[in-house]
């Protein structure tokens, strides 16, 4: 089973503590089917703040309190922009002037008049007393903007209807809604905020095309959304792509517009314009065999080469410099990596990807087809993510007595045993998280050298453990 579909399942199954049955048509005391409100008038046009990537990946806890999100996606890698930041920068309105209604016959929740839509990231809409009944939402066309966390976990919602007024779509306004199927793209849009459409399910439009004029789209905003197979088209105007933009999504391409200044596209994948950082390579590309990162490249990015598939080997140039971890996250088809040997930071071994002094293990790909996990002598750290991609079978772990740290999620979800060395002084986040299964676990050190372990949060699988000490 592929990551990226089990990731979704653990996503449903983790929702279904959170749905509640209801089909009546009578909503809260109303008997009607329908039910209108109206928000303040705006006395004033505060701006709020800019958002922290903090506060861009955290709902505030009254709009997140149904839900408990998986693990993986607690911990978010974070990278340098890697291009000039785009001077555009969305208002956040504390109030606003729109109405609303929603027709309980039908599941459609409406907004209407004109003008921006006020920021939810301090508390929730008052629509959400519907949250479990809104199947579709649609605007009036003068609305231009989606206010930030406005359908955040929004379970059953399946569509979304957005006039081309729409030049804004703020900060997870529709994170985690995982029945989402249908959403155009305004044509005037401008901005997308960071996780705005993050692990929903897009399947139409096949194709998104972003508007010229669309200048910013943020950190994660459509991560692990895309269903449908298709293309991502980014017009000239675009100045800012954020980190894991479109990565864990099945499309086939990208492709830039030939002029944009920041930004550029060849084989499937998108580079920074002078083809320093390779940012994002499209997972179900006519990628056949290997693939060759070019010459000069010298940042590889966070999920580069997430779920790819009908890639075996690829090719890392002298010129790579930087490798973030989860670079090779969930790599499916891959056999090996082999890295150049004049390369002055990283080295390859046995198919797997190393530092050039081996402490650190950055990639271990999936099509290495074994149930005995070893890692090499010599490694420090097993970096972040490293096995998460392997959700079949059930395998053994043998860590060499070097190993210090353990990274984020970096386990197998199933194994027979695990051995932890001496050595060991820290477990990072959720490496043995609350959906791990593992039957033995040997600890080669004393009770006394386990409690000078540093163990993070998350690792909730260790409290009712059985761990063989010495």
């Amino acid at each position: 089973m592929m990551k990226r579909m089990f990731s979704f399942i653990l996503a449903l199954v983790m929702g279904v503590s959170l749905t509640a049955c209801g089909t009546g048509t009578e909503t809260g005391s109303e008997s009607e089917d329908t039910v209108k409100k109206e928000t303040a008038q705006v006395s004033d046009e505060e701006k709020a703040s800019e958002s922290s990537s903090d506060n861009d990946i955290t709902p505030s806890s009254e709009t997140a309190q149904e839900t408990e999100n998986t693990e993986a996606s607690e911990v978010v890698q974070e990278t340098e922009p890697s291009a000039a930041i785009s001077d555009y920068n969305p208002e956040h309105f504390e109030t606003d002037t729109l109405t609303w209604e929603f027709d309980s016959t039908t599941g459609t929740l409406s907004i209407h008049g004109e003008g921006p839509m006020r920021d939810y990231s301090g508390e929730a809409p008052e629509w959400e007393q519907y949250k479990e009944q809104i199947l579709t939402v649609t605007m009036d066309e003068g609305v231009t903007s989606v206010g930030a966390y406005a359908f955040y976990n929004y379970l059953y919602l399946t569509e979304v209807r957005l006039p081309d007024s729409v030049e804004e779509i703020d900060v997870s306004a529709f994170d985690y809604d995982w029945s989402l199927r249908t959403v155009n793209i305004p044509a005037s849009l401008k901005y997308v905020g960071s996780r705005a459409f993050y692990n929903t399910l897009l399947w139409e439009p096949a194709d998104l095309v972003f508007p010229e004029g669309c200048e910013y789209i943020g950190d994660e905003a459509f991560h692990s959304a895309l269903k449908s197979g298709g293309i991502v088209s980014l017009p000239s105007t675009l100045k800012y792509l954020g980190s894991q933009s479109f990565t864990n999504a099945f499309l086939s391409d990208f492709i830039v517009a030939a002029d944009n200044e920041y930004y550029y596209s060849d084989n499937h994948a998108i580079y920074t314009k002078d083809m320093k950082e390779m940012l994002m390579l499209a997972p179900i590309a006519a990628h056949s065999g290997e693939y060759r990162i070019p010459d000069g490249v010298e940042r590889i990015s966070v999920e580069c080469f997430n779920v790819i598939q009908g890639i075996e080997t690829v090719y890392i140039p002298a010129s790579v410099t930087e490798i973030e971890e989860m670079a090779f996250f969930s790599t499916f088809d891959l056999k090996e990596i082999i890295v150049d040997e004049a390369n002055p930071n990283y080295k390859s071994e046995n198919g797997m990807l190393l530092s050039k002094d081996g402490t650190l293990l950055l990639a271990f790909p999936d099509g290495i087809e074994t149930n005995e996990l070893v890692i090499p002598e010599g490694v420090e750290r097993i970096g972040a993510y490293l096995f998460y991609g392997r959700t079949e079978g059930s395998y053994s772990v043998i860590l060499p007595e070097s190993i210090r740290e353990i990274g984020t999620m970096s386990l197998p979800c199933c194994m027979t045993s695990i051995t932890l060395p001496a050595s060991l002084k820290t477990i990072d986040k959720f490496v043995f998280y609350s959906g791990i299964s593992v039957e033995s676990i040997t600890y080669n050190g004393t009770a006394a050298d386990w409690e000078n372990i540093t163990i993070e949060d998350g690792n909730v699988a260790l409290d009712s453990a059985v761990i063989n000490m010495n």
